[in-house]
């Protein structure tokens, strides 16, 4: 996440990250339905926009009948029966989308465009982690072997134009991949 804010500004990553944790710490994860807020405080977080919505439509009910802690023991006990399953389904989706894309792999031919994992040392003011992970698309412009590749490189970079199929992947172009998902 922090990688997305961070693009132009490598150094300033510390700047985002508060914000940054207290988005994934409210936001609902897919594998298990809920929030890490909640399933620590067995409520969901009440945000400044939450509360000017709130005045408009009703007031905030007290629970008075039985103490907080209480409610929010079994709020989570329930709540964490509810995540092994859906933890469980999760597991199995992403089982299946993985091996999906395994079975998939196709070959790289001459004229596929490719993208280079990125294995450039960062510069002395910027930090490794925030580089981009892939770089490119470069066209291929010839399969030398079952491991060998050679790509059409700019003049202005230094790279290799000789490159080991293994650190290259197949680039999708994001309109095609739309219009495959997306057929009219």
């Amino acid at each position: 996440m922090i990688k997305a804010y961070t693009n132009d500004y490598y150094g300033w990553w510390d700047q985002y990250l508060e914000g940054c944790l207290f988005a994934y710490r409210i936001s609902k994860h897919a594998s298990i339905n809920y929030s890490p807020f909640f399933l620590i405080y067995g409520r969901d977080p009440i945000i400044p926009i939450n509360i000017s919505l709130e005045n408009n439509l009703k007031p905030r009910a007290m629970v008075i009948d039985e103490s907080i802690g209480e409610r929010i023991r079994r709020v989570v006990m329930r709540s964490l029966d509810t995540v092994r399953k859906n933890n469980e389904r999760a597991k199995q989706n992403q089982s299946k989308y993985y091996n999906r894309n395994i079975k998939n792999n196709k070959p790289i031919k001459p004229n596929d465009f490719i993208l280079l994992k990125n294995q450039s040392k960062a510069k002395e003011d910027e930090y490794n982690k925030f580089l981009p992970n892939w770089i490119g698309p470069f066209k291929v412009l010839e399969v030398l072997s079952e491991q060998t590749i050679k790509i059409a490189i700019p003049l202005e970079m230094a790279i290799n134009n000789l490159q080991s199929i293994k650190n290259c992947k197949l680039y999708k172009h994001r309109m095609a991949k739309l219009l495959c998902n997306n057929p009219k």
